[in-house]
């Protein structure tokens, strides 16, 4: 027990330093104005509208009169709720002209922008009354909200784009031609979709690529942070990526080119701040996603309510951020509960267990055990390569694994085992999310070639290391030498 007791100090440094900064990175709270915006969506509203929208123009696939009657119906809609609406034309689609549906709500700062989004046209056999008719209705009540109250802090622009299921033509388009203009990039773009099911959970999704290849990387940590705040301001919980397996979610989209997203992508290809709003993930899929089902059956009129308070309440606290907040996209984070682990909390907490690790490989060969030196020493370089890169993937799968092989080598069988089963548990969890995401979406891999290289390294020391590990007092020493004369044969 006297020879584990330091060990243990130093496996448990990184845990600890990973708890305090959580504990220190509490939440901002919402805006009482975020609330109130909220308060003012009316209940119902949405849900008779869509009703409206469903019955007249179900089946919105470009080139169908459906499409172009649904186009018409939207704007007047807007034109109600805002007083300022335009049909906009941008481009040529595959089956006739793209009709994008513009609108505002003027802001106190008008050289501020904030863009809410989604889209207006459905796949082939499917109605479309989640994807993505309810949140074309909950944006027109968040608006008509937003209009009934004070200015919100900056102009809140809305979009309803056309061809979507297409490869976002419409998003592109227009974000191509917002480039092109003088105008100033919008501080933040949220796109919505498959909100106000039976089981919908909502959630932020910042997966960077789907039909935006050239995405830089994800939203930096405010804007899901911002989301955070609107749904509790909205008293309705958003989480990020995922309910279940958020931290993994984080760390799966940095390295795996999941194939799906939304409108969003096309401004986070141009490098600007972009999320989806959405009650879909991979453990709580909508499961009549691009179905003939996906009609009003499957609507919850109170859950539609509920995604139309987020996004009014999510209006005033993107637009009550600073005037210039960071905006690189594919910082490295990890959002757990709310808080924030940024750079120096994920680098460090890597870093710590690589010193456990490399002091661990050094006691191993001085008792001689070269294969279980080698596999520590190979994870410590590993952790140091990501600890330096601040991977979440590495803070998140490796640092528990190498803490866990720092104490599980001074316990007998049962315990090592047990201890090691553990450490290597957030490790197996990544596997298995990237199986599953790449067996719903396809598979592509999108990891720099550092840390790709890195994380290979990190698996191979860590099954070596742990096949290698044993309990010192079973270490083989060196046999004493023979004293006197030797024996006859």
């Amino acid at each position: 027990m006297r020879r584990l007791l330091p060990w243990l100090g130093l496996a448990l440094a990184p845990l600890l330093l990973a708890a305090l900064a959580w504990l220190a990175a509490r939440p901002a709270a919402p805006s009482s104005e975020a609330a109130a915006a909220a308060a003012r969506v009316q209940a119902g509203w949405a849900y008779s509208w869509l009703v409206g929208l469903q019955k007249r123009f179900p089946l919105r696939e470009p080139g169908t009169q459906a499409h172009r009657g649904g186009v018409e119906l939207i704007a007047e809609s807007f034109h109600e709720a805002t007083g300022a609406v335009r049909v906009d034309s941008p481009a040529e689609g595959p089956r006739g002209p793209i009709f994008n549906v513009l609108a505002r709500v003027r802001g106190r700062d008008p050289s501020r922008r904030l863009l809410l989004a989604a889209h207006h046209d459905t796949v082939p056999g499917a109605p479309g009354a989640i994807d993505d008719g309810g949140a074309v209705a909950a944006l027109l009540a968040a608006a008509r909200a937003l209009r009934a109250g004070p200015p919100p802090p900056c102009e809140v622009e809305f979009a309803i784009f056309d061809y979507e299921e297409w490869g976002l033509l419409g998003a592109k388009a227009h974000a191509r031609a917002e480039a092109l203009s003088a105008r100033p990039s919008h501080r933040a773009v949220v796109a919505v979709e498959l909100v106000g099911w039976h089981e919908d959970q909502l959630v932020a999704h910042t997966i960077p690529y789907g039909f935006a290849w050239d995405a830089p990387g994800i939203a930096p940590a405010w804007l899901p942070a911002a989301l955070r705040r609107a749904g509790r301001a909205a008293g309705q919980p958003v989480g990020l990526g995922d309910p279940l397996v958020s931290p993994w979610y984080q760390a799966t989209i940095r390295v795996l080119s999941v194939q799906t997203g939304s409108d969003a992508g096309a401004f986070s290809e141009l490098g600007q701040p972009a999320a989806m709003l959405t009650g879909s993930s991979l453990s709580n899929f909508y499961a009549h996603y691009h179905q003939a089902s996906d009609d009003l059956s499957q609507v919850d009129p109170t859950r539609l309510d509920d995604a139309a308070r987020v996004v009014a309440a999510a209006a005033w606290e993107l637009g009550s951020l600073p005037a210039d907040p960071p905006a690189a996209l594919g910082e490295p984070y990890l959002d757990l509960g709310g808080r924030v682990l940024g750079r120096a909390a994920l680098g460090l907490i890597q870093l710590l267990a690589a010193l456990a690790l490399g002091l661990a490989a050094v006691d191993a060969l001085r008792l001689g055990r070269r294969a279980e030196a080698f596999g520590l020493g190979a994870l410590w370089l590993a952790l140091v390569g990501l600890g330096a890169l601040a991977s979440p993937l590495g803070a998140l799968c490796f640092a528990p694994l190498a803490c866990a092989l720092v104490v599980a080598r001074h316990l007998a069988p049962l315990g090592r085992v047990t201890l090691l089963l553990l450490g290597a548990a957030p490790a197996l969890i990544e596997v298995l999310l990237i199986v599953a995401a790449s067996a719903s979406f396809g598979f592509g891999w999108r990891g720099g070639v550092l840390e790709s290289a890195l994380l290979l390294l990190a698996c191979a020391a860590g099954v070596l290391a742990s096949a290698a590990s044993e309990s010192p007092a079973s270490a083989r020493s060196p046999a004493p030498a023979a004293s006197g004369p030797n024996p006859p044969a």
